[in-house]
């Protein structure tokens, strides 16, 4: 009897607590996160009776949460997957927008501007035409200028949302540490016995925090978990939760970082964060924001550079030089805007670092960092990449440049320490900053400062071009060249007269009954009929010194070149035309020419460098049994040499020796090859009776040291300065150095320095005798700023002028190449024009954006997925529920009618008695 109503009674309680549970269920079914739960019923302990085992009912064992760890887990990820690209597209759209609108994208106003130079061109002396273009300057400026401020706005929004975003992730940390806290104070590490509710919060959180950041979550013992976000740093461990925060960027404080806050530390995580909103707002700002900041900037920097340029090679409505078009883009200001210290570089905070645009076309729409790894070292790394561009040494003389992809760094001055960091932006500023600099009608430069014309006397068909301006300053901008002095007139005016129908001088045509040579004179040209002839040369850097003199020492042993020491001082000519002395280089006595050239490279503004040139030809008889043996030594170290002619078993020496013998073994040498020592057989010349002749080059100027170290008494080896002029005969060229078994020969080469943009020159100091003073160097200057070609079938006698444009109004030469910019290619290498930079940027975004938007929609997708998964198994069915409840609700019955059977059975036997 006691057993039957022990056993109603576990029936009961049992099923009171699954109604529970599954009224419970019912009424959190619509709560977003929650887990589905059941009662776990087990059957008691039977007993033993006389007829065998007999069940003692049921009992409640706890309540479980159903849910699947990977289920979860792959929602998280694909809820940070969806975020991430969810937050890239709402931004990367209303930049497409922007962009490729017609009314505020770039295009239309570039479109406008030229239409307006076109019109210009075409009629140069109307002030109408030229007000035009004036308008539509400005308002292509204030394009540049929205655009820029649209950016820029779309930054600082973005700053803010990180800040936002910086503290809900922080906040959540805070409740997933407080609920690890109380998971474990809970006890309930168990199925069964966990504290479900807390896990579901908690669980809950996690996907918050995912919708932000891609995060890992690592389970801990006592129920607890890990949070770990970016590349492992620890948002939360067990109880204790780290705090992200969002601050002005150290190196850039228009850009917000991300980071741990510990005190006064501030520790950036920003380059490891990725997934959720917060990854796609890093992407979109680092792939698109930045792009676009730097890609408008490279083209107002190429419009501005290109137009000023143009401008200062024509002539104005007034007759007048013309100013720049737009802004400097060299300006002080715009110079030191484009670095920008990293805000912890050690004190003091002495250094200058500036940023100079040498050639727009090689610019790109990347960012640099310079960094400093020790206080000497630097290195530079191009940052949309991570490629390191450049390495340095700082050997502490200021200012130091570093030219490279269109710009020059300069280290200015300062005491650069190690862990400096600079941020170098060549382009990001460049739109905001774009401004009008002429104001005036008049001051557009239409007109070209030089102009043609052909004698009227003239027999042939000859033809001059028009002419075409390459400069008219020196490359710093402000010095003229000699051809533009003096304002209003051409110095000195030319005439290019035939000699014959094949040649022909050009001369000083100052006084024109009497034209004279130019200095350097340019007599007896060569003229080519049926091709384009250019009578001036291009390179602007064409003055420049070198040595005649090769230095050669013969001696038993002699390992020097012999060159006497010297001093030689580097003369600049300021833009003020101001010649001042920079200062002197001293060479010791029988330095290389390679070392020499070092040297005078420190001077700024030299750029010196070397070459070692030889011609060898070889007497070996042959017949006696000593192969005649030769050694190359190439430096001062006593391992700085190689034999030329030990041959081996396979390959043995020819006897007698060879000049192309000795060209496989210099060419065929790897440490020859690497210090740029190679060798040439020379042609056999009939004129030299037939005498083998070898040319061998030190392409950076070592010293050549040739010994006969091995041989016959009468073998020799003759060396010669090819820069002389020598004749062979059966034996030996004359003039040629000979040198016998046992002799050795030191020959040492040639410097070339060029001038730097201001112009130089070089003296010796010293004694007669050294490089420099034997002969004294000529200083040689060639370079015009213009250029004139002849065409056409001239005959002797047929003359053509060049001189000043004087009263050339209407000329419009200069108006054309500022119209032909539209289609010009100036920008990425001189691959594209304008408008077809900006329309690569525009149709990046917008592929980007269309991309984006598939891979969205793909994501949403699989969101919704894996939350159906999650929710098929853990979430509430209010059928499923139902039908539970309604099960339990008989069980429960079911049960009260045992314990009301057992009662009454009691009752019987309690009357029997």
């Amino acid at each position: 009897m006691a057993d039957l109503l022990r056993i109603g009674a576990s029936g009961i309680t049992t099923y009171q607590n699954a109604l529970t549970v599954t009224g419970n269920n019912i009424t959190k079914a619509n709560l977003e996160g929650y887990s589905r739960q059941e009662a776990i019923q087990s059957p008691q302990l039977a007993q033993k009776v006389g007829v065998g085992y007999i069940g003692s009912g049921v009992s409640s064992d706890g309540v479980r949460r159903i849910a699947d760890e990977f289920l979860t887990r792959q929602l998280r990820v694909d809820t940070t997957a969806f975020n991430n690209l969810d937050g890239y597209l709402s931004n990367i759209e209303q930049l497409d927008i922007l962009l490729a609108d017609a009314a505020t994208g770039l295009t239309g106003g570039i479109d406008k501007f030229f239409k307006a130079v076109e019109g210009g061109a075409q009629d140069p002396a109307s002030i109408p035409s030229r007000q035009a273009v004036l308008s539509e300057a400005e308002g292509l400026v204030g394009r540049y200028h929205m655009l820029s401020g649209r950016l820029s706005d779309h930054n600082a929004t973005i700053n803010t949302q990180l800040v936002s975003i910086a503290e809900q992730i922080t906040a959540l940390s805070k409740g997933i540490a407080s609920l690890n806290n109380a998971i474990a104070q809970g006890g309930g590490t168990n199925l069964g016995n966990q504290p479900n509710d807390l896990l579901d919060q908690r669980d809950a959180k996690l996907k918050e925090l995912s919708e932000l950041v891609s995060v890992t979550v690592v389970n801990q013992d006592g129920g607890m978990v890990n949070v770990f976000i970016g590349n492992g740093q620890a948002l939360v461990l067990g109880t204790q939760a780290n705090e992200l925060e969002a601050q002005e960027g150290v190196i850039d404080p228009f850009r917000f970082d991300l980071g741990f806050v510990r005190g006064t530390l501030f520790q950036s995580v920003s380059q490891d964060l990725t997934g959720g909103k917060l990854g796609g707002l890093l992407e979109f700002r680092q792939n698109v924001l930045d792009r676009s900041f730097n890609e408008l900037g490279r083209i107002a920097l190429a419009m501005a550079d290109n137009f000023n340029t143009q401008q200062s090679l024509g002539l104005d409505l007034e007759g007048n030089a013309g100013n720049n078009f737009f802004t400097d883009i060299n300006s002080r200001l715009a110079m030191e805007q484009r670095s920008t210290g990293h805000i912890e570089n050690l004190l003091p905070d002495d250094r200058v670092v500036t940023v100079s645009i040498e050639d727009v076309g090689q610019l790109t729409t990347s960012d640099y960092l310079l960094e400093f790894i020790t206080n000497t070292n630097f290195t530079i790394t191009r940052i949309s990449d991570n490629a390191e561009v450049f390495q340095g040494l700082s050997t502490g003389a200021f200012p130091l440049s570093i030219d490279l992809e269109g710009m020059s760094i300069n280290l200015e001055s300062g005491s650069f320490q190690q862990g400096d960091l600079y941020l170098i932006q060549p382009t990001r500023h460049a739109a905001a900053d774009l401004d009008l600099e002429i104001t005036r009608t008049q001051e557009l430069a239409f007109a070209y400062p030089i102009s043609t014309d052909a004698s009227l006397g003239n027999v042939g068909a000859g033809v001059i071009s028009q002419g075409e301006m390459l400069d008219v300053f020196r490359a710093d901008g402000s010095t003229p060249l000699d051809s533009f002095s003096v304002p209003g007139q051409l110095s000195p005016p030319i005439i290019i007269r035939f000699s014959s129908a094949t040649s022909y001088d050009v001369l000083d045509n100052t006084d024109p009954a009497n034209p004279v040579d130019l200095q350097p004179p340019m007599r007896g040209r060569t003229y080519s009929p049926g091709i384009v002839n250019e009578v001036f040369g291009r390179d602007p850097n064409q003055t420049s010194v070198s040595t005649d003199t090769v230095f050669m020492r013969t001696a038993t042993a002699g390992l020097t070149n012999g060159t006497p020491a010297e001093t030689v001082s580097i003369v600049q000519t300021s833009p003020g035309a101001t010649t001042t002395t920079n200062s002197t280089v001293t060479i010791p006595a029988n330095t290389s020419a390679r070392n020499a050239a070092v040297l005078l490279s420190q001077v700024e503004g030299v750029s010196a460098f070397a070459d070692t040139s030889v011609v060898l030809s070889i007497n070996d008889a042959g017949a006696a049994a000593t192969p005649m043996n030769i050694t190359l030594r190439y430096g001062a170290g006593a391992t700085d040499f190689v034999t030329l002619t030990t041959g081996t078993p396979a390959i043995p020496d020819p006897n007698p020796l060879t000049v192309d013998f000795l060209r496989d073994a210099i060419n065929d040498n790897q440490t020859l090859i690497n210090l740029g020592i190679v060798a040439v057989s020379n042609p056999v010349d009939p004129r030299y009776a037939g005498v083998a002749s070898l040319s061998v080059r030190a392409t950076h100027g070592e010293d050549l040291t040739f010994s006969v170290t091995a041989g016959d008494a009468g073998d020799q080896l003759n060396i010669r300065d090819i820069n002389r002029d020598f004749e062979l005969n059966a034996l030996a060229p004359v003039g040629a150095t000979v040198i016998g078994v046992g002799a050795t020969s030191t020959v040492g080469g040639v410097i070339y320095a060029d001038m730097d943009d201001n112009g130089y020159l070089s003296t010796n100091l010293a004694a007669p005798g050294g490089r420099f003073s034997n002969p004294p160097p000529t200083v040689q200057a060639t370079y015009t700023g213009y250029q004139v070609s002849l065409t056409g079938t001239p005959a002797a006698s047929d003359e053509f002028t060049i001189d000043y444009n004087v009263g050339g109004v209407s000329d419009n030469r200069n108006a054309l190449v500022m119209a032909s910019f539209a289609t010009s290619d100036t920008i990425q290498n001189n691959g594209l024009s304008y408008q077809e930079a900006y329309g690569q940027l525009v149709e990046y975004i917008g592929t980007e954006t269309a991309q984006t938007r598939i891979n969205q929609e793909a994501a949403e997708s699989l969101m919704r997925q894996s939350q159906a998964n999650r929710d098929s198994l853990s979430g509430v069915s209010l059928d499923e529920e139902a039908a539970q409840l309604i099960r339990f609700e008989q069980a429960y019955n079911a049960s009260a009618q045992v314990v009301n059977i057992a009662r009454q059975l009691f009752d019987q036997l309690m009357a029997v008695f």
